[in-house]
Parts: C-alpha cells; structure tokens; sequence
C-alpha cells in the first residue's frame, strides 16, 4: 500500500504554537472562564463540505463557529483537550456572539493522543448540552478525489480569489489510498454517533445546490434553538461537473473505480 508522508511540523513552529498553548492555559488558570450558555460540535472529516457548512453557520449574527481547533499544524500534541477546548469556546462571548461551535474532525481527533476513546470525548459534551451537528459526504470518490487535489494543489479552502480551473493527472495509487482513508474514517464516525444524539446533514442532499442551502440552514438554526436567518456561502466548487474535462486520464481512472465498484459515484 502506498505510504502518504505527512507533513512534518517544523521544530520552531511546534514550540512556538506550544507555548501559545501553555499560555492560554497559565492566564486563565485563575479565572472563570465565560462561555456561551449555547455550544455546539461540528463533527466529521475533511473534504465533506465542512467549510462551506462553517461558513453558513457564521452567516448567523448569534453564532460563532470556529475552525478546526484541533488541526494537528495549528494546534500539535494538545496537553489538556477539555480545558483547551473549555478555553477556546470563551471566544464566542469575547465576539459578542450567542452560540459558540467548533469544527472537530474525527481524523484530527484520533491524531490527539491525548483526546482517547471519541465516543467518549463526544459524550461527555453532549451530556453537558451541547448540540452535535455531523457533516456526512456519501461520495467518498469525489471526497477523496478534493482531498488529493487539496495536497497537491496545497489548497484547502477554496473561494472566488483562489479558484482556477486546469486540467490534471490523478495518480491512482495515491487516490486508493485516500478513498480507503476515508472509508475508514466513515466507518469510524458511523461507530462513534451509533449511541450520540446528533443531526446529519448530508452534503449532496443539504449543501451541494445551493437552492438547498437555506432550508437545510433553517433545520439547522431549530436544532441549535435559535432564531432563523438567511444565509448565504461564500465558498465555491473547486471541480467541473463532468470530470472528462478535468482529468487527462479519465479513462485510467474509470477503470480502476470498475474494479473498485464505485463508478456510482462518477
């Protein structure tokens, strides 16, 4: 199986984000730390469509969603996740905002040695009243299909500024290693939600069109027990819709998915 080297984290920035991190912890040992009364999780994996789901959470005046707090490059080896997190979700209140959330990836979570068993992680903040929203994408092909255009382009959100459209080979061996990552990472969180209640949002049933954005948006907002508002993305498709005029092997790789049993997913 081919081996994915991730990118190692240079010596002096893992000291200097540790030393961020001990620093949150040193000056709010001694104060209550201010919370939003109401929190939620946004649970899932990458290339699921949980930025654009991020950003429509944000669109909400009451709501402050943040990013990935547990991406092991902004945020390496944390010591102490429950009070990192407790400390990060000051940062609703601190932004005048009502709600505070909070992207945790389940890939991001099992890199933290510290977090343990998720289902218990998800638990005990579900127990203590926060909403678990879980962003699902059943096409784990194109799922995995963004994620190595992601490591290869080296971009990972994608707007109007930073979007180009060019034609390109997909290595195939690299993408089989990313679908099965992915699949596992699928089966993973299907085991972790199994006794968690939570809301799905489905990306190519709520997210995909855009028409769909602001009822699935309105379900959302009535799950959070918050007032409605319209919303609107501001993140774009990175991809055509007929990947022939993307992929200069689209015949190479038509086989492989044959023989994969995915060509569903095309």
């Amino acid at each position: 199986m081919m081996e994915i080297v991730s990118k190692k984290i240079p010596l002096r920035h893992y000291l200097h984000m540790k030393m961020h991190e001990l620093i949150k912890y040193s000056t709010t040992l001694f104060f209550p730390l201010e919370t939003p009364e109401k929190k939620f999780i946004l649970y899932g994996s990458g290339r699921t469509g949980s930025t654009l789901f991020a950003s429509l959470l944000n669109e909400h005046p009451s709501i402050f969603c943040d990013y990935e707090i547990f991406r092991e490059y902004s945020a390496p080896n944390i010591l102490f996740p429950h009070r990192y997190l407790k400390i990060m979700s000051t940062r609703g209140l601190k932004n005048d905002k009502a709600v505070y959330g909070c992207q945790l990836m389940s890939n991001q979570l099992k890199n933290q040695p510290r977090v343990g068993d998720q289902i218990g992680f998800l638990k005990k903040y579900e127990a203590e009243g926060w909403k678990i929203l879980y962003i699902k994408r059943e096409n784990v092909f194109l799922s995995s299909l963004s994620l190595y255009r992601a490591y290869q382009d080296n971009i990972w959100q994608i707007s109007s500024k930073n979007y180009k459209s060019e034609q390109y080979s997909v290595d195939i061996d690299h993408l089989d290693f990313w679908i099965n990552n992915r699949l596992s990472y699928q089966n993973l969180e299907k085991e972790v939600l199994s006794s968690i209640p939570h809301l799905e949002i489905i990306y190519e049933r709520d997210l995909e069109n855009s028409d769909r954005h602001q009822e699935t948006m309105n379900r959302v907002f009535e799950y959070l027990h918050i007032e409605s508002m319209p919303v609107v993305a501001g993140t774009t498709r990175k991809s055509s819709k007929d990947l022939r005029q993307d992929i200069l092997n689209y015949d190479e790789l038509v086989d492989y998915l044959q023989n994969k049993n995915m060509t569903n997913f095309l």
